[in-house]
């Protein structure tokens, strides 16, 4: 019996560990540059969602690096 309890509690605490890492937004990176190759520092980068207009927008890093995050699912 000690077993069985036991073995659904590591069950458990195994299945919400697993549950808690899922996420329901997304995220775009990557690295701006311009048609030479250049990167480009200091930049707004917006994503849209053309269906709803839902829009979020970052800066570009010195190294026009970007990170657009909490993005939600869409079609």
């Amino acid at each position: 019996m000690k077993r069985v309890l036991l073995f659904s509690l590591i069950s458990l605490f195994l299945g919400l560990a697993t549950a808690y890492g899922q996420q329901t937004t997304g995220q775009i990176n990557g690295t701006l540059t311009d048609s030479s190759g250049a990167v480009v520092p200091n930049a707004t980068v917006t994503a849209k969602n053309k269906d709803n207009g839902f829009t979020r927008s970052t800066k570009s890093s010195t190294a026009g690096a970007y990170t657009v995050t909490e993005l939600p699912p869409g079609n």
